[in-house]
């Protein structure tokens, strides 16, 4: 077989992608004594004001309540929508983030899967930096 090797150019920014590339709209609501949800309401926060924005739909809409007066064994509430109109709700302190994350990889194939098939072409522009 002794074809000659062709060289793979992959660009820098190229293959960048984010979980939250198909969220249009996070509502969160914690309860100061779910501890675990606070703890993940805390770290979603910090996850979309860390975001660049080519990472994000536009018209994203990110929203947080603490509810203050739930009572103690009330859940925190993470509610997710997405552009092909589908939505999901977690418990955050029964549904750890790494499964929450895995079903949102899995949506966001899907949602690209559909989009491709109706010739809409989601490629983030190459940053070479």
């Amino acid at each position: 077989m002794g074809g000659k090797k062709q060289a793979i150019a992959i660009y820098k920014g190229s293959l960048k992608s984010h979980w939250m590339k198909y969220i249009n709209q996070v509502d969160m609501k914690i309860n100061p004594a779910d501890t675990i949800g606070s703890s993940m309401g805390s770290m979603m926060l910090r996850t979309v004001h860390r975001l660049d924005s080519k990472f994000v739909q536009p018209g994203f809409k990110f929203n947080h309540t603490v509810v203050w007066d739930s009572g103690y064994y009330e859940p925190s509430i993470l509610n997710l929508k997405f552009v092909n109109g589908y939505e999901r709700s977690y418990n955050m302190a029964l549904s750890p983030f790494n499964m929450i994350k895995f079903e949102i990889d899995w949506i966001n194939n899907m949602v690209e899967f559909e989009r491709s098939m109706g010739g809409n072409d989601d490629e983030l522009e190459d940053d070479v930096k």
